[in-house]
Order: C-alpha cells, then sequence, then structure tokens
C-alpha cells in the first residue's frame, strides 16, 4: 500500500479495530472484512480520479476501453471461484505509480502506470491481458485468503498496534498520533507465505481460465517485467517492492507453471 492510500487504509482499520474489540477477540469476520472494504473504498474513490468515472479511458481492443477490459478479466477470474462471500469490484485509478492492490472484502483497484508497464494499450495486448490477468490473479487471492484479516489479527495477538489506533480513534490529530497510524500502516505487509499462496492462487486461476484464453504464462511474465521495471524505478512507486524476493518468486512461479503444463487439461 502506498502513503498515497495510507489514511484511506487506516479508515478501514480503525473500523475493524473498534468491532473486533467489542467482541473481545481479534478475528475479522467475512462480513466485518466486507464492511472494512467498502469503507475505505468509498474514501479511496472519493479521493482518487477513476477512469470510466471521472475521465475517459483509452480505447483498445475491439473498441473497448481498458477500464472495461480490467473489470471484465477480473469479472472472468471470481467466475472461476465458483459461490463466494465476497463483494468483488475492478476499478482503474489515474496514477503514474506501478501498482494495484487489494482491500478486505474484494474491491481491488488498479493504477494506469501499472496498465502502461504491461503494455495494455499497445498494438498487440494479448501477453499484457495475461500478465494483468496474473496481478488480478493474485489480488483476488489476497482477499479469499483473508491475509488481511490474518495479518490483523497476528497483529493484535502480538499486541501491537490496537492501542496505536484506538487511541487515535479517539484523540485529537496530533502529529504524534498521525505519526503513530502511519508507522502501524507501513508495517501491514503481507507474509512471504501470503505472497507465495497468491501466486500460485493466481496461477491456478489463470490455468483454470483457459477457456477465457488466459495463460498461467501470464504470472511468470508479469513477475519478469516488473521486476526489470523496478530495478529502474523507485521503491515506492513499484507494486513488488513491498514483496518477497522476485528472483525467488519467479523460479518457484516457473516451476508451479512449468508442473501445471505438464498435466492433460480437464
Amino acid at each position: 500500500m502506498r502513503k498515497s492510500l495510507i489514511a484511506t487504509w487506516i479508515l478501514g482499520l480503525v473500523i475493524a479495530a473498534s468491532m473486533t474489540c467489542h467482541a473481545g477477540l481479534f478475528s475479522v469476520s467475512v462480513s466485518e472484512q466486507k464492511k472494512v472494504g467498502a469503507q475505505a473504498a468509498q474514501e479511496i474513490e472519493r479521493k482518487s480520479v477513476i477512469l470510466g468515472r471521472d475521465l475517459q479511458a483509452p480505447k483498445n481492443i475491439g473498441g473497448r476501453s481498458v477500464d472495461e477490459i480490467v473489470s471484465e478479466i477480473g469479472t472472468n477470474l471470481v467466475s472461476l471461484l465458483g459461490p463466494n462471500p465476497w463483494s468483488f469490484s475492478f476499478k482503474v485509478i489515474q496514477n503514474k505509480e506501478v501498482n494495484a492492490f487489494a482491500l478486505p472484502g474484494g474491491p481491488i483497484y488498479v493504477y494506469t502506470g501499472l496498465l502502461k508497464a504491461l503494455k495494455l494499450e499497445s498494438d498487440s495486448p494479448r501477453e499484457a491481458v495475461n500478465m494483468l490477468a496474473g496481478v488480478l490473479g493474485h489480488e483476488i487471492v489476497h482477499v479469499t485468503g483473508q491475509h488481511w484479516a490474518q495479518q490483523y489479527k497476528k497483529d493484535q495477538e502480538r499486541g501491537l498496534g490496537l492501542a496505536i489506533i484506538l487511541g487515535a480513534a479517539g484523540a485529537n490529530k496530533s502529529t504524534q498520533q498521525v505519526a503513530g497510524i502511519l508507522n502501524f500502516a507501513q508495517s501491514q505487509k503481507y507474509s512471504r507465505k501470503d505472497e507465495y499462496r497468491s501466486d500460485d492462487g493466481g496461477i491456478k486461476l489463470l490455468n483454470d481460465g483457459r477457456r477465457f484464453g488466459y495463460d498461467p504464462q501470464g504470472v511468470v511474465d508479469m513477475l519478469r517485467v516488473l521486476d526489470k521495471i523496478s530495478q529502474d524505478t523507485p521503491k515506492s512507486m513499484v507494486w513488488l517492492s513491498d514483496h518477497p524476493s522476485t528472483v525467488d518468486r519467479i523460479k518457484r512461479a516457473e516451476k508451479k507453471v512449468s508442473d501445471l503444463k505438464a498435466l492433460p487439461l480437464k
């Protein structure tokens, strides 16, 4: 999560903190995750330029706009999950950062900087579509795996962050309190296991989505492209910068894709 969205992310954290505190537990239920995500999404969209709503999106692929393409890919991947309790949505934010993220409960956002990096607006976008599907599949699994809720629960069980969040929620906006909130937000990073699980889940979704024209190789290609970009771009502007070693992830993804391709299609 980037600094420009930290404040809105914290809004969700405060809501979740109050709910879990009253319940006497640190766990965040699916319905609570959806409420947190919906509240944060409202604030994010209030402060962001959304393609298709606030700004006309570039056209591509049969005259359709890139925001329609993103939504279609996300919807196709979600359909592969079968019945589920999540409230997924897929929107594009006008921002030059190479970034994408998922909020608890299902809202997923992609920055135009990422679409540009993947060359979605090129004359031959098929490879870009596959790589974008890899990104969206990864973020979808963060939601279905409840990785945010698990990380939040671990932090609270360790006794970290809850006092900062609740104290800030009922106090004046002093510099010290704001700094405490920012520090807490910046520490909210998924574990290495959660990132690997999301890579694996994304690969599986793309493999299951072959009928839509997707290929699990898109995950590997996406990791390679973004790893290359990250070498010449400030870490604060690249999606991969908050994640485990890209080299390890690429090797692991290559092995997963190779194993899948060795199996007969169902």
